[in-house]
């Protein structure tokens, strides 16, 4: 079936203006203004079309998610990463994952090997499955450090993914998880977070100083837990990947937002993720509970005055930079993974390959 959608606001994600784009075989054939016959036509005037959303950092646990809700989220392309809590705790039980949502659902799914409390040799993992693109650690509090994740550890760890990704010709990260600068329920100043006392991100520099490791081969999450500090690692060439927020906006984000206002900031470098998954739920102010969503930060960030094509790629190409070249984008000659938006940025509809899909599930807060 070949799909015609007409008039839209495209972004792919760059901001290309009202445009024609038409879907044969499952492929995006032709982008501009388009005259074709025998095709289902979608009127998009007054829409917004962008890339379906690539989602970084994925728990894929229990309950917490199915295949029909990633999807319903706009999440057409994601990264699982491993957990310590719960199944599934091993690699090959996350690459049968990655493998089986590519296989049933047509989700472009990669994993890491690695959980947060323990690292195993991934070498061969990395070299053998080609969704495997790197591991998942973890940095703790200098007071709280777990015995397994040493700085000698981390060093290590680095480096084997870094060589085993230039054997294997792809782009790696070392996906490290950021703990609470107060997990243990001390109450600190955002001033004495920004110190740098009470982390140990200084272990990234020590590590690219002794190593001439690249900065970029590192990927910080649950950044927003660090304010100001954070963009400091930004600045020196790091991924930094925010936490999705639920419904409402969480002030944790102002340092980020008023980086990008002040334009201090490099955005290749910035991605959201849901972390715990679309299916997780969170308890708003009102005590109604709202799904954990990439779509609802796109929308409280513009919300806070930030120009969608800006935070776009926070949740398209930026994170899937690391994963392949065509991840996040709208392409010519490229699978079809579309979003249509209305003007409250809520999905209406999604495409995938030539199946169009009614969207009503997700709601602007």
């Amino acid at each position: 079936m070949k799909i015609l959608l007409k008039n839209a606001n495209l972004y792919t994600p760059t901001k290309l203006g009202v445009k024609d784009v038409l879907i044969e075989v499952g492929k995006i054939s032709k982008i501009g203004k388009i005259k074709a016959d025998d095709c289902q036509i979608i009127d998009c005037k007054g829409k917004i079309v962008c890339p379906m959303f690539v989602d970084g950092h994925e728990h894929l646990l229990g309950d917490y998610w199915d295949a029909a809700g990633l999807i319903s989220a706009g999440v057409g392309s994601l990264v699982c990463v491993l957990a310590n809590e719960s199944e599934p705790k091993y690699v090959d039980k996350i690459i049968e994952i990655t493998n089986r949502l590519k296989k049933e659902y047509n989700i472009d799914a990669y994993c890491l090997a690695g959980s947060k409390n323990y690292t195993s040799d991934t070498k061969n993992y990395i070299i053998n499955n080609k969704n495997v693109v790197g591991i998942k650690t973890a940095l703790f509090q200098p007071q709280r450090p777990k015995p397994n994740l040493s700085y000698e550890k981390l060093k290590q760890d680095a480096i084997s993914t870094y060589e085993a990704g230039k054997k294997s010709h792809k782009t790696m990260q070392v996906h490290i998880h950021l703990d609470h600068p107060f997990a243990r329920g001390e109450k600190v100043s955002q001033q004495e977070i920004d110190s740098g006392k009470l982390d140990n991100l200084g272990w990234i520099d020590k590590i690219v100083t002794e190593t001439h490791l690249p900065y970029s081969l590192f990927k910080l999450t649950h950044a927003k837990k660090y304010y100001n500090r954070i963009l400091e690692y930004a600045a020196k060439g790091c991924y930094i990947d925010y936490t999705a927020i639920s419904d409402e906006y969480d002030k944790r984000l102002d340092p980020l937002v008023n980086a990008i206002k002040q334009h201090k900031i490099n955005l290749d470098r910035i991605s959201i993720s849901s972390d715990l998954g679309i299916g997780f739920y969170e308890q708003g102010v009102s005590g109604k509970e709202y799904p954990t969503s990439l779509l609802n930060t796109i929308q409280q960030l513009v919300k806070q005055g930030l120009k969608f094509e800006d935070v776009l790629p926070f949740v398209t190409t930026n994170p899937g930079r690391l994963l392949d070249e065509n991840c996040g984008k709208i392409r010519e000659g490229e699978a079809c993974k579309i979003l249509i938006l209305n003007k409250s940025l809520e999905i209406e509809k999604i495409i995938m390959d030539s199946n169009l899909i009614i969207q009503n599930k997700i709601k602007a807060t």
